[in-house]
């Protein structure tokens, strides 16, 4: 159950640094218009 938990948490953490590399670059490209 530990190991099931841990893999939930690995896929959260990876869709976690695509939307703030989604934010950051949506940030980035209003900065430069």
């Amino acid at each position: 159950m530990k190991e099931y938990t841990h893999r939930i948490d690995e896929k959260l953490d990876r869709i976690n640094d695509k939307v703030n590399q989604t934010a950051l670059d949506t940030e980035l490209h209003q900065a430069t218009l």
